[in-house]
């Protein structure tokens, strides 16, 4: 019989879409338990001893990391460095494999093996994974709703009522572009449409990855909306509890929207709550949004294609604004999650995982790509250069990290220019491009502080770069562009 035991963290819950993922994790780990055939046992690291926890490795043949951090890892290197126990490791890489997995090279380094599995919810992240490690045993193995039941699911017969943003008000949301986006559509619809609700609370952390921290972006958010002359369109929600937030959604007609550019948005849990209550949903191609388009019903889900630039990863918020319009003509479907997010299916395939072959006697060490050690030469040179544990890349503009997002937006690459000498009298800046003596300044809460000659050319630079839009319509009070303009500033 093979035991497993499954190790999480509380620390791990900093991150709220980790309080509803690790314990459904945990769950279904512990749904796979088949008597004679597999046993699980959960242990939270934060309740037990170092001993106790030592033990409960000691008596597993498949240790499961449902979480990762210092604790996790030092028990791990423990037991394979000082007990030799042999155990395949079955790691649930959440938001590693886009950052190449530094953690665990950091804190596991010499003790993962070939013979250890990796665990990943959506398969651009496979994909990265297999480039930072060719030779990974790689699962894509998503979550799903345990307490999802269809048939307790409100009936709304009428319209859409909202447009729905469910998540943390970051810059990696890329909430300022949904916003322009939906300004477009106020403008072409004559405001006939109906009101963009954004759900969730200020998170403050930026962009760690890049080393760009901001602040007050929920402020800068509400000054966009009335610069924009949407004050009466646009809500923010703030931090609901999770069943209060559930329930209002179920019982609305709803389009769940998310222009996420965020490095590690690995699966989409609120899209995926959305739509399997039959919602419609306009999500950007991006990271785990592919999979949900892939796996829902056909036309359920509109993806919004992400270009890579040497900026860093935009969509164009015109065609974002397209596909809200049509989205909110869709109709509801029947509440359903689809085969491949069944827990059922998860349980057999945790099931699967435990009980796959391995010989763990082998001592054949996990070999890293190139690229991985690239980034993690970067890292630590960025590390001692700033002091910052959670740098890994210069900025959004660093070209190490343009395979990451190359992966994350489905292969796209950067490839749309305008020509030297051609009109640009359709071509608009976005509203966060003001003009500084002879220079266009760019002051993208996401993207960072970006700099072009104030001509033509430079014009040319904020198109490629994707600061400007030849389908960007005049919106209400941006006719200066200067005036339009809020002060929020971050790191280039």
């Amino acid at each position: 019989m093979t035991r497993s035991v499954v190790l999480f963290s509380r620390e791990n819950f900093a991150w709220l879409s980790m309080q509803e993922i690790i314990p459904e994790l945990c769950s279904a780990w512990l749904g796979s338990a088949r008597p004679g055939v597999h046993s699980v046992r959960v242990v939270c690291v934060d309740d037990c001893s170092f001993a106790e926890a030592s033990r409960a490795v000691l008596e597993s043949d498949n240790v499961v990391l449902a979480a990762f951090n210092f604790r996790i890892a030092r028990l791990v290197r423990f037991s394979r460095e000082k007990l030799r126990l042999d155990f395949r490791l079955t790691v649930h890489l959440h938001g590693m494999a886009s950052v190449a997995g530094w953690p665990l090279r950091e804190f596991l380094g010499e003790c993962l093996f070939a013979h250890d599995v990796f665990v990943t919810t959506c398969e651009v992240d496979a994909q990265i994974w297999k480039a930072c490690a060719p030779h990974a045993q790689i699962e894509v193995i998503p979550f799903t709703l345990a307490e999802f039941n269809p048939s307790a699911q409100a009936e709304d017969p009428g319209p859409v009522r909202e447009f729905s943003f469910v998540g943390r008000v970051s810059p990696q949301k890329n909430l300022h572009s949904l916003i322009l986006a939906y300004a477009i559509l106020h403008r072409e619809r004559g405001g006939s449409i109906p009101p963009l609700v954004i759900y969730g609370g200020e998170d403050g952390l930026g962009s760690p990855n890049m080393g760009a921290k901001i602040s007050d972006y929920r402020s800068w958010l509400e000054q966009l909306v009335k610069r924009l002359g949407l004050s009466d369109a646009v809500v923010f929600r703030g931090f609901m509890e999770r069943a209060e937030l559930n329930a209002a959604l179920s019982a609305r007609n709803h389009v769940l929207v998310s222009a996420s550019l965020h490095s590690d948005e690995n699966f989409g849990m609120a899209a995926f709550r959305s739509l399997s209550q039959g919602m419609p949903a306009v999500l950007s191609a991006w990271g785990g949004h592919h999979d949900l388009a892939r796996y829902f019903p056909a036309g359920q889900t509109q993806l919004v294609d992400v270009r890579v630039t040497d900026a860093g990863p935009v969509l164009s918020p015109h065609e974002f604004a397209r596909q809200m319009g049509l989205a909110a003509e869709s109709t509801r479907l029947s509440p359903a999650i689809p085969e491949h997010y069944l827990g059922e299916r998860i349980t057999r395939e945790y099931l699967r995982l435990a009980t796959l072959p391995s010989d763990f006697h082998s001592n054949e060490k996990l070999i890293f790509s190139t690229l991985a050690e690239r980034v993690n030469e970067s890292r630590a040179r960025i590390l001692a250069d700033s002091k910052d544990p959670m740098k890994i890349f210069s900025g959004y503009a660093d070209p190490l990290a343009r395979p990451f997002f190359e992966h994350y937006a489905g292969g796209a690459k950067a490839g749309v220019t305008t020509q030297t000498g051609v009109s640009h009298l359709g071509v608009r800046p976005v509203p966060w491009v003001e003009s500084e003596g002879e220079a266009f300044v760019v002051n993208d809460p996401h993207r960072g502080v970006f700099r072009a000659p104030l001509s033509d050319e430079g014009l040319d630079q904020l198109y490629r770069w994707g600061f400007a839009f030849s389908d960007l319509p005049e919106l209400p009070n941006l006719q200066d562009q200067a005036s339009a303009t809020t002060t929020l500033r971050q790191p280039s």
